[in-house]
């Protein structure tokens, strides 16, 4: 077994990071009419024994997402603000799509105002 230092994972994870971001951006490109109802849909990833919170964070921060812990033991809300409705949620299934074929564990966060 190939014991991967945790610099050599941190980079794994950016690099996984900056192809969600990416891959979720294209996603935001495609127009939509539902531009009507206000909710605050993001991503959720669970935090991995290899970083602390603070690391984690910083992590996501660094690629202009936002980052905090949630109430839910383990997990995290990420993404971006990048508008409302069908915009967001849009955003936020491809951009937890992408880090769960990474070897992300992520969920979506649903609320509607």
């Amino acid at each position: 077994m190939v014991k991967i230092s945790k610099s050599e994972r941190r980079s794994c994870w950016e690099d996984s990071i900056c192809e969600a971001i990416y891959e979720a951006d294209e996603a935001d490109k495609i127009d939509s009419s539902d531009e009507g109802t206000c909710n605050f849909d993001c991503a959720m990833v669970k935090k991995e024994k290899w970083f602390t919170y603070d690391e984690t964070i910083e992590m996501f921060k660094k690629y202009g997402c936002f980052a905090h812990k949630t109430s839910k033991k383990g997990w995290l809300l990420v993404g971006k603000s990048i508008g409302q409705a069908d915009r967001q949620t849009r955003w936020h299934k491809k951009f937890a799509k992408v880090l769960a074929e990474n070897g992300f564990t992520t969920s979506i966060y649903y609320q509607m105002d």
